[in-house]
């Protein structure tokens, strides 16, 4: 509880200081619509959204696609070069796998079936692939390459983790600001 009354706060004050210091600073809240493993009008009211309460600050604010990778990265842009203080962009998406972890957890039946179904349809890799696909930016050959390199990094990346001693216990505090 306490955690989460301090990331509300970071939130809020964040928001207040952007505004009151004119900063040109673009917040980006990924609204997957799930608090944990529950639905968000079960935690909060439906009157509530992000875009709402940044415009409570006085922030610009928009809610947009998500999944959309192309409008998120034009809207982005748009805002970055042409604004001169605060934006809020609330991205609408949706969480595939569990809240905390890899795996896929329909099995606990928070989420329904056909609900899970329509948003793997609105896949962003999936359908930003298939643009550069369709659009000859890209082609089969390049996009298996580079998935072979990336899973290579990736093991290497594991087997050095797993050879690495743990640290000294006398540098626990390197690196700590305060």
């Amino acid at each position: 509880y306490w955690a989460w009354i301090k990331r509300v706060n970071v939130f809020h004050e964040s928001l207040d200081f952007a505004s009151l210091m004119s900063l040109n600073i673009l917040f980006v809240v990924e609204n997957n619509s799930y608090s944990v493993y529950s639905h968000i009008d079960k935690r909060q009211s439906t009157n509530r959204s992000a875009v709402k309460l940044a415009k409570a600050h006085g922030i610009l604010a928009k809610k947009i696609d998500g999944n959309n990778i192309i409008e998120i990265y034009r809207k982005s842009k748009k805002i970055l070069s042409h604004t001169k203080s605060p934006y809020l962009l609330e991205l609408k998406t949706f969480r595939v796998l569990e809240h905390c972890g890899p795996n896929n957890d329909d099995n606990l039946n928070y989420r329904k079936k056909k609900e899970i179904e329509f948003w793997l349809k609105k896949c962003p890799i999936e359908n930003y692939k298939k643009h550069l696909l369709r659009n000859k930016i890209i082609t089969d050959k390049k996009i298996n390459h580079m998935k072979i390199k990336i899973n290579k990094e990736i093991m290497e990346a594991f087997e050095f983790a797993k050879k690495s001693s743990f640290p000294q216990k006398t540098s626990i505090m390197n690196y700590i600001y305060a």
